[in-house]
């Protein structure tokens, strides 16, 4: 566990995703930070215009989310859209590298286009009406992974 604060993590991780986001014109801030009942906690956001990406921190990247004018997803359903819910690299928890979310997500930025480019509006046009469709738990999950091991025997 590292003794970075949330703070200081969302401004090295900003350094991380600017590489990305800096020359297409975001701006980086903090724009939250407070303690709550699970500990020390910070959100900050990328913005340019009307468009936002918003991270979650408390002991490491926990949270993100795209925002365009009105519409706003998370980045599991951003990803499950575009066909890469089970390829994606965040969030991937548990590694003690508090910065290890910001690189996933960098990586996953890669496919990230529809909101990047073109001022987002293909991400707004797109998401207005997309429904997420959880992924199975419990039982539900534990069948289709049974059916699916006995499709390929």
């Amino acid at each position: 566990m590292s003794n970075m604060t949330p703070v200081i993590a969302l401004e090295k991780g900003a350094e991380i995703l600017g590489v990305k986001l800096y020359p297409l014109g975001f701006t980086f801030s903090i724009v939250e930070q407070g303690k709550g009942s699970g500990g020390h906690f910070a959100v900050g956001a990328f913005t340019n215009g009307d468009r936002e990406i918003r991270l979650w921190y408390r002991f490491e990247l926990g949270g993100v989310a795209y925002r365009k004018a009105d519409v706003e997803r998370g980045h599991v359903e951003f990803m499950q859209f575009l066909g890469l819910e089970d390829k994606s690299a965040f969030p991937g928890f548990g590694s003690g590298d508090p910065l290890a979310g910001f690189r996933r997500l960098l990586q996953d930025m890669e496919h990230c286009g529809l909101f990047l480019e073109q001022n987002g509006e293909g991400f707004r046009s797109s998401m207005k009406n997309y429904v997420y469709r959880r992924k199975p738990t419990g039982f539900a999950a534990l069948s289709k992974h049974a059916k699916r091991i006995r499709d390929e025997s």
